[in-house]
């Protein structure tokens, strides 16, 4: 069973979340906190959930500020924002300091079984409006993956986007899980992003169309 930790300042809209969740089997709240140091401090103590709903607006340190804090503590912890805000500073930000998908309030209460289960699966997700942001964001960048990327290289950025771990990774292309994260590493370097929620960015921003 997935274990996901909610950070939500909003006693109302957590309590509503934390029941659209209870109600969609396979999904298990293990702790919900008000803010990032309550939740930081539980990491800290042992806690570790599969994936953590996080807010950006937060009394004292923000969601975005908490991301670097939770990912030394959990590398491998799926961080999706959750938020009224749709600016493009705050969708990039979030996107660079290691989020994987950020979706806005009115989304979450809409789907959020698709939504953990797209991220569970090693996807990432974003509400159209601001998939759209991040889409025009990018497209700044002239220069295209292919041109930065061997042809190797090209095919696991590929399949990354359609969801596959990198243990399916490994396996369709007979290759170890070791050199799967070399790959991973080199395509990080080259296009000089750090976070699967970005590579999924750049990549819808310039497949899309």
């Amino acid at each position: 069973m997935l274990k996901i930790a909610l950070v939500e300042d909003d006693e109302t809209l957590r309590n509503s979340m934390e029941s659209i969740l209870n109600l969609s089997c396979g999904y298990e709240i293990i702790y919900s906190f008000s803010n990032a140091e309550s939740l930081l401090s539980e990491l800290n103590l042992g806690l570790k959930p599969d994936i953590i709903l996080l807010d950006i607006l937060l009394p004292g340190m923000s969601g975005i500020e908490a991301i670097p804090h939770i990912k030394e503590m959990l590398p491998n912890v799926y961080i999706v924002m959750s938020s009224v805000l749709e600016d493009s500073d705050s969708i990039y930000e979030s996107l660079k300091a290691g989020s994987v998908g950020y979706i806005t309030k009115d989304m979450f209460l809409g789907d959020i079984k698709e939504t953990i289960a797209i991220i569970a699966n090693g996807g990432s997700i974003m509400s159209p409006r601001i998939a759209r942001k991040v889409v025009t964001f990018f497209q700044k960048n002239n220069s295209s993956i292919d041109e930065k990327l061997s042809e190797r290289e090209q095919e696991v950025v590929n399949l990354i986007t359609q969801g596959y771990s990198y243990k399916m990774i490994a396996e369709k292309c007979d290759i170890s899980i070791n050199t799967v994260r070399e790959y991973i590493k080199r395509i990080y370097t080259k296009l000089q992003i750090n976070s699967r929620g970005q590579l999924f960015a750049l990549y819808k921003s310039q497949k899309i169309f």
